[in-house]
């Protein structure tokens, strides 16, 4: 007989019977406390048993944990998994999938640490050797399908630290070459130009200046360069069309041959005048532009120098000439004009 059975059995007896409600209630209390009793036993005997299951599953997830350890060196990539839905199993594939996966994920790293420095500016040329890599080296290794994807997931989280940087560093080195070859076709450009304008064609030099101001404009808008080394492109354009052009001016007085004191004067002059207005509009620092005129004043001397030292070879050559045949001395005209605007310079 169960204790429900015991309860109706012994409950109808007392109804029955016409017992005393206190006798009824006395009993209800027996029988509950009876029922609790046998519950906390079956509670107390469950949680044993869980506690002695936890305790063996904690037992066999360590050995499974020693055991995967034992087996595992840094150059561990494939395993073979354990079958069966057992604690001790699934603790000993998880154990090795994670040291496997932090194997694969050390010599991608290490591969990718190497190949780095190659591939400073170049993200491409890095993401192609770097999976050329991971195929030999899966192949190398033999690994299975999913020892696969995880050298995969290596290897893009190699690329993920590398690449940014690298791409950067492509970026710097693209816009270095786009602005070299647009300053080269411009110092080219300009090159032309000024040697036009020291051979004394002044036609093209507002077009030349616009297409060197509209180069710039194009750099400055690109980040390519700073206002400011725009601004000290053109200062320096500027300053090299006026040498440039005082500088022919001095060369045709040079190559005329006329250096007589009037066209002497005459182009000394205008290198003063010069020397004036570049000070006035400020093109040039002081010690600069004077550096520049002392330079053509110098040419200015020098010339008017070899050409009097010429002609004077000439002329005593000739009346040397003259004295050994008889013709007479140096003709008094012939020798002052020898010394005609030594003065002019000096």
């Amino acid at each position: 007989m169960n204790l429900k059975q015991m309860n109706t059995r012994v409950t109808g007896q007392v109804i029955g019977s016409g017992g005393e409600q206190f006798q009824n209630s006395r009993i209800n209390d027996f029988l509950n406390a009876t029922t609790r009793s046998v519950q906390v036993t079956e509670e107390i005997e469950q949680r044993d048993f869980q506690e002695a299951y936890n305790d063996k599953a904690a037992k066999a997830k360590a050995d499974a944990v020693s055991k995967a350890t034992s087996e595992l060196t840094g150059e561990t990539y494939t395993f073979d998994k354990r079958e069966g839905e057992t604690v001790y199993n699934e603790a000993y594939n998880q154990a090795m999938d994670k040291q496997i996966t932090a194997n694969l994920d050390t010599a991608i790293e290490t591969k990718a640490a190497e190949l780095a420095p190659q591939y400073q500016d170049d993200p491409d040329g890095f993401r192609d050797a770097l999976g050329m890599e991971m195929e030999s080296f899966a192949y190398a290794q033999g690994l299975d399908e999913q020892a696969t994807n995880q050298l995969g997931i290596a290897v893009a989280n190699s690329s993920a630290r590398y690449l940014p940087r690298m791409a950067e560093k492509a970026a710097v080195k693209a816009r270095d070459a786009s602005l070299a070859a647009t300053l080269a076709n411009l110092e080219t450009r300009n090159n032309i130009a000024l040697g036009q304008i020291q051979g004394g064609n002044l036609a093209n030099v507002e077009e030349d200046t616009n297409f060197l101001i509209h180069g710039v404009g194009e750099l400055i808008a690109s980040n390519q360069i700073t206002a400011a080394k725009g601004q000290t492109m053109l200062r320096d354009w500027n300053q090299q069309v006026e040498e440039r052009r005082i500088t022919g001016e001095v060369d045709r007085y040079i190559e005329s041959g006329s250096f007589t004191p009037d066209s002497l004067n005459e182009t000394v002059a205008d290198l003063k005048n010069w020397r004036l207005e570049s000070r006035n509009q400020g093109l040039y620092e002081p010690a600069k532009l004077d550096a520049i005129f002392n330079k053509q004043l110098k040419r200015l001397s020098q010339a008017n120098a070899d050409y009097y030292a010429a002609r004077g070879k000439e002329l005593q050559a000739t009346a040397d000439a003259e004295f050994l045949s008889g013709d007479g001395l140096i003709d008094r005209k012939n020798k002052e004009e020898t010394g005609i605007a030594q003065s002019v310079l000096g």
